[in-house]
């Protein structure tokens, strides 16, 4: 009889694995090669692409790590739901010195014992085995056995209310959907960073590309100051112009100081979210480290953004939380209608009484009926999650809206970034053979230092411009990704 009860208990669910995560050696070697992967890359001047760099901030950015312990908190939190259905053993067991309801003065002495095992179920119904010893007094709370004491199972059903739909079923189905919400909140928090991530990442790449061009421009400058002296010693340029060429040399050395100063911020940005797997951060990455070029802008067609937009709308994090949220909703609404019906349960138990004066074979049926007049708590709950329901589909109709116009605004960006750079990019190309030709002209003496001066400023403004346009280009890039759960 005990024996087959520990046979349900070895199908009951909290016998089951209590479902903690835990990082398989395929996922630490995933995060070991991360780390190593970019390490390797920084030390041995190679080119830190936006793939290695977004997955080393993945695998192993400790702001992240701790979003990890969030989902762990939920997996804790269901495995202590799961302890109600825990099996508990109860026990009973004392000797007492007690009125003689037979002789009145004289006293009576009872030994009794009664340990019992009870299994309760996501059910509702708890199924039981006990052991009675009481050979000594018929008196309540003390039923009288046999010499041997009686052995009984015994089965309690909630006939009505708490059948399938209880508190303690609930408050398990609820913490297993925690599960699902905290991964939600983690992808969502995944999505954010690797979006500011990326953006530090793109705005470094054009901080060096600035830089370069700044030195190029410097570059320049110096060699019109080269001519400027030559055309000074001929007698063909008066002093003030070579002067007003080295002014010109000083204001862009001064920029590319400037130039250098926000490459260097963005690399320290670059370097904070950079680490290996053992939480120690990664080398500082340095110009060598940036990639020649940015991949060429290309536009988004009609048919790439309504796809997007179901991707979108297919992924989301927000979407998919409101669904879940959605599920709890349904199941307080299911438990609340339970709690419309009466409380009626039933008491089963089957036993045999041994020993002398045992009388073998025991049973008992008992039903227990309660029911409150106005049901108004339960009627009150049934409303509640009716009309939470209707708001979370309110909801997600309007967080459907929203993300579908981001997905609209992100491409819209996309593509006026690439007619920016396309505009730029002609722009550039007129800037240079008029700098070109201006400075033929400043060689045999007919143009002046302010022209090449400006026709520099000029070509500089373009170049930044442009660069501007492919950082914005790439960008939107990255947050239509993020937009669309697939960074």
């Amino acid at each position: 009889m005990v024996a087959s009860l520990f046979v349900v208990w070895a199908h009951h669910p909290s016998a089951a694995s209590d479902g903690t995560k835990i990082l398989s050696s395929s996922a630490i070697a995933q995060n070991t090669v991360s780390g190593q992967e970019a390490r390797a890359i920084i030390l041995g001047r190679g080119k830190l692409t936006l793939d290695v760099y977004l997955h080393a901030v993945e695998m192993n950015f400790p702001g992240l790590a701790s979003a990890h312990d969030q989902q762990r908190i939920a997996s804790a939190n269901r495995l202590e739901k799961q302890g109600v259905f825990d099996p508990l053993f109860t026990d009973e067991s004392g000797y007492t010195r007690m009125q003689n309801t037979s002789r009145i003065g004289e006293a009576k002495y009872v030994l009794f014992n009664y340990p019992k095992l009870e299994i309760p179920f996501q059910s509702g119904i708890r199924a039981f085995a006990q052991y009675r010893y009481n050979p000594n007094s018929a008196m309540s709370p003390y039923i009288e056995t046999g010499e041997g004491g009686e052995y009984s199972t015994g089965i309690f059903v909630p006939l009505l209310r708490g059948l399938f739909y209880n508190e303690q079923t609930f408050a398990l189905k609820e913490a297993k959907l925690g599960e699902q919400l905290a991964l939600q909140t983690f992808t969502l928090t995944r999505l954010d960073t690797l979006l500011r991530a990326g953006g530090t990442y793109w705005n470094w790449v054009g901080t060096n590309q600035k830089t370069q061009v700044s030195k190029q421009i410097l570059d320049l400058a110096n060699l019109v100051v080269n001519i400027s002296k030559q055309q000074e010693g001929n007698g063909d340029l008066a002093r003030i112009y070579v002067t007003e060429a080295e002014e010109d040399v000083e204001r862009r050395d001064a920029d590319l100081s400037q130039a250098q100063r926000d490459f260097q911020r963005n690399s320290f940005r670059l370097s904070a979210v950079l680490f290996d797997s053992g939480g120690i951060p990664l080398p500082l990455p340095s110009e060598v480290n940036v990639p020649d070029e940015m991949p060429r802008p290309q536009p988004y067609s009609d048919p790439e953004t309504e796809h997007n937009v179901l991707i979108a709308l297919a992924k989301r994090p927000e979407l998919k939380a409101l669904d879940v949220q959605k599920k709890v909703a349904k199941m307080q609404l299911q438990l609340a209608k339970n709690q419309l019906l009466p409380v009626m349960n039933g008491v089963f138990t089957e036993g045999y009484d041994t020993g002398l004066n045992g009388i073998h074979n025991t049973y008992r049926g008992q039903v227990t009926i309660s029911q409150p007049l106005y049901m108004r708590t339960a009627r009150g709950k049934v409303q509640a999650a009716r009309l939470r329901i209707d708001k979370l589909d309110r909801d997600r109709e309007a967080e459907a809206q929203r993300i579908r116009n981001e997905v609209y605004d992100a491409i819209s960006a996309i593509n006026l970034a690439y007619k920016r750079f396309l505009a730029l990019e002609r722009q550039v190309g007129k800037a240079e053979q008029v700098y070109q030709g201006e400075r033929e002209r400043f060689k045999v003496g007919d143009s002046t230092v302010f022209l090449i001066a400006e026709r520099e400023r000029q070509l500089i403004e373009a170049r930044i411009r442009m660069i501007d346009a492919e950082v914005e280009y790439h960008n939107g890039v990255l947050a239509l990704r993020a937009i669309t759960a697939e960074l």
